[in-house]
Order: structure tokens, then sequence, then C-alpha cells
């Protein structure tokens, strides 16, 4: 028993000894290279948690008609809104010609006032490179 006992005190001065000893050389001060890495980590600017809701609404509504009509249609309405009122005077849900005209075939599908859920809601959606053109096309407005 005294044998187990000489061991486990053996072993915290062991531990004891390691510890004082890599305080006393620095070794456990962060190198350089470490704290750089460091600072590097803390300063990356986090991206806006909008930002990465938007981009999953646009990944999502390429996959599914569904996400489409439910998650990216309001959001291209409100733009689409907006951008005809405070533009040009005009009111989406009018539904006029020049409205028709600003916004095209395409975009005006999307964002027309009664538009019905799709039948397949697993169909795909709207590609994403279409996606952006009905932005692009929102922006000259």
């Amino acid at each position: 028993m005294a044998d187990v006992y000489a061991l486990f005190l053996g072993a915290l001065a062991m531990i004891w000894l390691v510890a004082r000893t890599r305080h006393a050389s620095g070794a456990d001060v962060p190198s350089a290279y470490e704290a750089a890495i460091a600072a590097r980590r803390a300063t990356r600017p986090s991206r806006p948690a909008t930002l990465e809701r938007v981009e999953r609404e646009v990944v999502l509504s390429a996959a599914s008609a569904f996400d489409l009509q439910v998650r990216l249609r309001p959001r291209l309405r409100a733009i689409a809104e907006h951008r005809l009122s405070s533009q040009r005077g005009l009111d989406l849900d009018a539904g006029s010609d020049e409205v028709h005209d600003l916004l095209g075939a395409e975009l005006w599908e999307v964002v027309r006032p009664v538009r019905p859920m799709p039948r397949d809601r697993l169909a795909p959606g709207l590609p994403v490179r279409r996606q952006a053109a009905l932005v692009d096309r929102l922006e000259s407005i």
C-alpha cells in the first residue's frame, strides 16, 4: 500500500514539475503564429444573418417550385412594389401595361398579385441564374 501511495505522490510531483518547467520556459505562451491565427479568427467579420437567410431562400427556390412560391416570391414582390411605387409611381397590383413592360413576362409571372400554388410542390424552381436576371430587372426599374 505504501508503494502505491509513493507512486501516486511521485506522479503528482512530476506533473507539478512539468507544469512549472513549461511555464518557466515560456512554452505555454502562444507563439506569434498562433497569436496571429487567433487574431485573424477574432477579427473575421461574421456574415449577417439576413444575408445567410436570403442565400438559403435562393437555393431552396431553385430546388423546388413550392419554395419559390412561399419563400422567394414574397421578397421579390416587396422589392417590386417598392421600386415601382418609389421610382415610377406605379402600383404593382394594378397590373397596368406599363407595369408589365417594366417587369417583363418572367418577372411578372413570379410577382403577379394572384399566383396559384404550384401543383407539384417538388417540381424544380427557378434556376439561380434566372433569379439573378430577375433581380437585375428589378434593379433597372
